[in-house]
């Protein structure tokens, strides 16, 4: 059970009494808190009495000028002051908040062009119609007021306080449009010499930094392939969309892929897949991860991202 729904065993003061002892306190007088609450001066008094005889003490001084504030009346008043306030603050905020809930998700620019936005009706439809806000950068968002409720990330694991659930690879593979492959084959990884290679134009992200062609054929085994020229976008989901327009041949990994992957429109143009020193994962502070919307966000996530993964490897099999 949440720690918020435990018993609690709590003997409170009457609040209007509280009310009326801390305006009374502030002004020094009765009939100044009766203007202010808008009701009687008789009404002020008898209120201050009940908390009297709560407490069992009393709280003022009685005379014929009026009244002052005993000594526990004067150390109590000032910490019922607070506590009134600090109330005003929370009713406040709650007539102010968005009657509507919001999940805001920070990711990357282009996980949030190729992959979550196709899918925002199903995310929708999974938290039962909460308003979904998506902020992009390629900057850590921090988890602080205002900021976001989960990220994904590309990063290689969790910071302190913070969950960070794998998602997907990283793994890059060389991806192609079909009319491409079919008019200019590509057996080995030698054969790109023969085709415009599409860089995106790297940032460093969560510190790590991404494979870009010269690795990839590095690793793959190329030789003699010139890594360093072609056509530059500024992210993967820009390179991926020249791919598919037949421009030339893109790296991306099956995730930013998949909707293309599945749609026939990109095909691998080589099997090779190059892991990457990070990968996709959820992140959430710790403490949040039982927060009904981040639950019912992680569960759907963690259910679609397989189903499209399959679906993908399945297509780019057929492919070949």
């Amino acid at each position: 059970m949440p720690k918020n729904l435990l018993a609690k065993s709590r003997r409170l003061p009457p609040l209007t009494a509280v009310r009326a002892f801390e305006a009374a306190g502030r002004h020094g007088g009765i009939q100044a808190a009766a203007a202010e609450l808008n009701v009687t001066a008789t009404a002020i008094s008898q209120q201050v009495r009940l908390l009297e005889e709560w407490l069992d003490r009393p709280l003022f001084e009685r005379h014929s000028r009026g009244v002052t504030l005993t000594p526990l009346g004067e150390s109590l008043w000032p910490e019922f002051e607070a506590i009134l306030d600090r109330l005003d603050s929370v009713a406040r905020q709650a007539r102010t908040r968005p009657a509507t809930q919001v999940l805001t998700i920070a990711t990357l620019h282009s996980f949030a062009v190729c992959w979550l936005m196709p899918r925002l009706p199903q995310i929708r439809d999974a938290l039962g119609g909460v308003e979904i806000r998506l902020v992009t950068s390629v900057a850590i968002q921090p988890f602080e007021p205002g900021g976001p409720d989960v990220a994904i990330r590309f990063c290689a694991g969790a910071a302190p306080g913070l969950a960070a659930e794998l998602l997907c690879s990283g793994a890059l593979m060389a991806l192609a449009s079909p009319a491409l492959v079919a008019a200019r084959p590509i057996r080995t990884p030698d054969d790109l010499r023969d085709h415009v290679l599409i860089h995106e134009q790297h940032f460093l992200v969560a510190g790590l930094p991404e494979l870009d062609w010269a690795d990839w054929l590095r690793l793959a085994g190329a030789t003699g392939v010139p890594a360093t020229v072609g056509a530059a976008f500024t992210f993967a989901h820009l390179c991926l969309q020249a791919a598919e327009s037949g421009y030339g041949v893109a790296l991306a990994s099956l995730a930013l892929a998949a909707d293309q992957l599945i749609s026939g429109r990109l095909v691998p143009a080589l099997p090779h897949q190059i892991e990457q020193p990070g990968a996709y994962r959820l992140v959430y502070p710790q403490e949040r991860g039982d927060e009904p919307l981040i639950r019912r966000f992680r569960d759907w996530l963690m259910a679609e991202m397989p189903r499209s993964l399959a679906l993908a490897r399945a297509a780019a099999d057929r492919s070949r």
